[in-house]
């Protein structure tokens, strides 16, 4: 159990902060409760978070989403570095779209211009020759 003392009696909105050390990895449940100087406590709703040791490695949105064929890839990455492809495949698993990048470790944003389609629910991934992102789907009206 952890504990945090007050700052004492103010009129004004006072926030407070505490750090877990002691945390493990995977789902960690936390309550707090208040003690008010007068004694009188307060327990608040459980709530979870989710500290699992494996940081997400890969991210990736397309916005706005729908769009008319124009729109950006917000990408985060640890493990795709270095020459990739952006690739976009229709319902049936066929690429439609091939574009050539070079990635960085950390955030990317590419630009997707006039991808001449018809209206429907496309599915967008990156990759390089050893590693693979999420699929990300996206709908062009």
């Amino acid at each position: 159990m952890n504990t945090l003392g007050a700052a004492g009696n103010s009129n004004s909105v006072i926030e407070y902060a505490l750090t877990d050390t002691d945390v493990v990895s995977g789902t960690t449940y936390y309550r707090l409760t208040q003690f008010d100087i007068d004694g009188v406590s307060e327990t608040f709703n459980i709530v979870s978070a989710n500290c699992s040791s494996n940081e997400t490695a890969i991210t990736l949105i397309s916005y706005p989403n729908p769009s008319n064929g124009s729109f950006y890839l917000d990408f985060y990455t640890k493990d795709i570095t270095g020459p990739s492809f952006i690739s976009v495949f229709d319902a049936r698993g066929v690429v439609i779209y091939r574009q050539d990048v070079l990635v960085e470790k950390g955030s990317n944003v590419f630009h997707i211009e006039d991808l001449e389609s018809a209206p429907g629910m496309y599915y967008i991934q990156v990759s390089n020759e050893t590693n693979t992102s999420y699929i990300v789907k996206h709908s062009l009206r």
